[in-house]
């Protein structure tokens, strides 16, 4: 029994020593740093075990199966004929699990080496950026604080013009009024002015009848002064004839010479008329002529007082317009300065946020900061990873998944850069899901040997996929549509995604 139980004992430490690097394995691929610090020693503590396992099974027909694991060479492991006892079976079985363990660790490594890398780059983009954001943050928040001044200025400018225009206002309200005044005495002198042209025209005509009157009066003194003349000749005949009489005719004299005397003083009285209605016939037809042009005058100044009240009238309702406007204006300025001042206060608030931004961006550059030298550090025991597994002879797998991840990765990082302005690309640089290096393998004599293999066959529907979706992108951002650029850049990571869990799959199928 005690022959049979050792031997079981060690197979049992043996089996424990494997499934702990196993284990460490699995750890390890979860990519932080204490997974890979128990990895490595649990990986240590199962190769101890390995390299103990000779003595065990020193008897045994598994005997070369151990000794090829243990000195590294896990292929001449598993090719190892298989025996037919037991023990044979259980270690070309173990041989066969540590070929799949130490692959998986080996790609794991070399995804975890390709993620390091394009962590560190994104890191170093991420530190950029954030200083980039940081700078412009300060320009706009001293922008923002100039503008909050000028804001505030502006609306100290807009209640000042609210005032003028309220003033202004007044002063058209108080120049309305006299307006109003000039217009009724404007009326009030049209009123006068064409009473006064309505009398001067009566007196015009007045002045004209005694114009007529005069020549009428004139008429009759030539007809007195020629009876006066007629009578003069009849006392020079009754003189004359008196005189032919003798003494019987003395006294007839005397009455013919006072006629003689009348009839002089007569036409002396009527001359001395004439004259005198010839006097008061030109006077009249002076003023005549002048009332005539004092009713002109009065017309033209008549007309002249119903132009400056039409024009009152009119200045009149332009001003109460421009009033109605300049209340509108006041009302208007008013807002403005409310609107401004709201302006002003939002601004301030623009400010704020954007310091808040700047502080943001500065503990965003200090986590890139930490980001990527937590990147280096993974390199770094991705690297030591590998260095334990070069020991270890282990059949390579079905493609290197680690290039194929980085090789994509890197893709979709340019892509990044294009939609944030840093590197130009056109569509021809693009590859097609046949021409890049996956593609190229994918649709070879090496890959298609698996197209029965429904991981196989989703593998490349993704893939095809990640390069349709990689194409629009360029194309969408470089038509000028960036927000469709960045909704299908956000999809073609969720797909890249898919493209990399169906790899896994697929490689371990």
């Amino acid at each position: 029994m005690t022959r049979i139980n050792a031997p079981l004992a060690r197979l049992r430490a043996f089996l424990v020593a494997l499934l702990v690097l196993q284990a460490a394995a699995s750890v390890a691929a979860r990519g932080d740093g204490w997974g890979w610090a128990f990895g490595a020693a649990g990986a240590l503590a199962a190769l101890m075990g390995l390299a103990l396992a000779p003595r065990w099974f020193a008897d045994d027909d598994g005997l070369d199966v151990v000794h090829a694991t243990v000195s590294g060479d896990i292929v001449t492991a598993v090719d190892h004929p298989v025996t037919d006892s037991p023990l044979g079976r259980a270690m070309h079985d173990l041989a066969v699990r540590l070929e799949a363990v130490f692959t998986d660790i080996k790609n794991t490594g070399g995804t975890l080496t390709s993620a390091a890398v394009q962590l560190t780059a994104t890191a170093e983009e991420m530190v950029k950026a954030a200083g980039d954001s940081s700078r412009r943050s300060d320009t706009a928040a001293a922008t923002a604080t100039q503008l909050s001044e000028t804001m505030q200025e502006v609306s100290a400018s807009a209640r000042s013009m609210s005032e003028s225009v309220d003033r202004v206002a007044v002063a058209l309200e108080e120049m309305n009024a006299s307006f109003d005044e000039v217009a009724r005495h404007c009326t009030q002198a049209t009123e006068i002015s064409t009473e006064a042209d309505r009398q001067a025209q009566q007196t015009s005509q007045v002045m004209e009848g005694l114009r007529r009157s005069a020549e009428d009066i004139g008429r009759v003194l030539d007809a007195i002064e020629d009876i006066a003349g007629q009578t003069n000749l009849l006392a020079l005949n009754a003189t004359i004839e008196a005189a032919s009489a003798g003494a019987a005719g003395k006294g007839f004299a005397v009455v013919a010479g006072e006629v003689k005397e009348l009839s002089r003083q007569t036409a002396a009285a009527t001359d001395q008329i004439a004259q005198q209605i010839e006097g008061m016939r030109s006077s009249t037809a002076t003023a005549i002529e002048h009332t005539r042009a004092i009713g002109e005058t009065i017309g033209r100044v008549n007309a002249i007082s119903r132009g400056i009240a039409t024009a009152v009238e009119q200045q009149l309702a332009t001003s109460r317009e421009i009033s109605g406007r300049l209340g509108s204006v006041a009302s208007s300025s008013q807002r403005i300065a409310g609107r401004v001042s709201e302006a002003s206060d939002g601004i301030e608030a623009i400010a704020m946020s954007v310091l808040d931004v700047t502080k943001a961006s500065a503990r965003t550059a200090s986590g890139a900061d930490q980001t990527r030298l937590n990147a280096h550090q993974l390199s770094r025991m991705a690297g030591q990873l590998d260095g334990l597994l070069r020991d270890f002879k282990v059949r390579e797998g079905k493609f290197d998944i680690a290039a194929i991840k980085q090789g994509h990765n890197e893709w979709l990082a340019s892509l990044r850069k294009l939609i944030r302005g840093v590197d130009p690309m056109d569509l021809d640089s693009v590859n097609s899901s046949r021409s890049c290096k996956f593609g190229r393998w994918y649709f070879g004599d090496d890959g298609q040997r698996w197209s029965s293999m429904p991981e196989f066959q989703t593998v490349g529907r993704l893939h095809d996929k990640v390069h349709e979706v990689g194409r629009a992108v360029v194309v969408r951002h470089n038509a000028g549509d960036r927000a469709d650029a960045e909704r299908l850049m956000t999809s073609l990571e969720g797909i890249r995604d898919e493209l990399f869990d169906a790899l896994d799959a697929f490689y371990r199928a």
